[in-house]
């Protein structure tokens, strides 16, 4: 298996680079491009998110890319990225709520949420992608942003006796959009014209799903959402009739999920495993690979595991 060493290669010729003269009235910037936070693949190229800057490999000449602030990016303090392979954009989400959109090597600041003067938690947990629109999983509820027109198009606001829920995790199955919340899973339709008012979601309990469950993260995969309880590590499998307990998955602290290469990749504390599901949703490893500080992993077209490691 492959394992991502890129920041700590692109941090050596980026410091290679930097002792290169600088003509004046030029910016040269010298943040640090190791630590690597986030990773995606689009175009024959690997996009790593590290703190305070992105960089590329191309996979077809091997050639590196850094992309900063000097190059487009309004912000530091980058949590995650991700593509619409659609629409050729790209989401980059800062820590402090702030969002920057790239389309054809050019840059957009969407500084909505970032700018809005509001009480409590206004975090960007994760997001999930469905062209063109992606759906942010925020501190108040779920946000929508329109990746082609490029604004906010609506906010979906969870709130419940005076008290606002967290949503930390969102996907989509179909029409059917799923919300992890810190008291449960709740769903609604996409196609629901009063999404937006939270007394429409419905809160998903049976006999096997906890009512307040804590999940923080989820992962709709081969026609069925998978949910990552937070505490126990336990996960459980929608099928569009009713949940149940899937045993295959590590009982360890989980740092990211997502569907990539039509695998399911989880990536735990110390490692990522690759996962293939059959029609019924019970899954099988298909291949894994440690690391020190990993943070996300991706598969690529050949099934090779690249991570995206907090230490080199």
């Amino acid at each position: 298996m492959k394992k991502l060493l890129l920041c700590l290669l692109c941090a050596w010729c980026c410091s290679l680079h930097a002792q290169m003269d600088v003509a004046v009235g030029d910016w040269k910037s010298y943040f640090s491009f190791n630590k690597g936070l986030d990773l995606l693949e689009y175009d024959n190229r690997i996009y790593v998110a590290t703190t305070n800057a992105l960089y590329t490999l191309d996979l077809r000449d091997g050639l590196y890319q850094r992309i900063d602030m000097s190059d487009g990016l309004t912000d530091v303090g980058i949590s995650r990225i991700y593509m619409d392979e659609k629409i050729g954009t790209l989401l980059v989400c800062y820590e402090n709520s702030n969002l920057d959109l790239c389309s054809k090597g050019k840059f957009y600041n969407l500084p909505d949420l970032y700018e809005k003067q509001m009480a409590g938690d206004k975090s960007v947990y994760k997001a999930c992608l469905s062209s063109p629109y992606a759906y942010l999983a925020c501190g108040f509820g779920i946000m929508v942003l329109d990746l082609q027109k490029r604004y906010v198009r609506e906010t979906w606001m969870f709130q419940q006796q005076d008290q606002t829920l967290p949503v930390y995790d969102v996907c989509i199955l179909g029409d059917s959009v799923f919300a992890a919340t810190s008291r449960g899973i709740y769903l609604n339709r996409l196609s629901n014209r009063r999404i937006a008012q939270f007394s429409t979601w419905e809160k998903m309990e049976d006999s096997v799903l906890p009512a307040n469950i804590m999940v923080k993260q989820l992962c709709s995969y081969r026609n069925s959402v998978f949910a990552f309880e937070d505490t126990s590590y336990q996960l459980y499998v929608y099928n569009g009739e009713g949940w149940r307990k899937d045993t295959m998955v590590e009982k360890a602290e989980l740092r990211d999920v997502r569907v990539s290469r039509d695998r399911m990749v989880v990536t735990y504390w110390n490692k990522s495993v690759a996962y293939t599901a059959d029609n019924s949703g019970h899954l099988a490893a298909a291949s894994a690979f440690g690391s020190e500080e990993p943070h996300a992993a991706i598969c690529d077209e050949s099934g090779y595991l690249w991570l995206a490691d907090g230490l080199h």
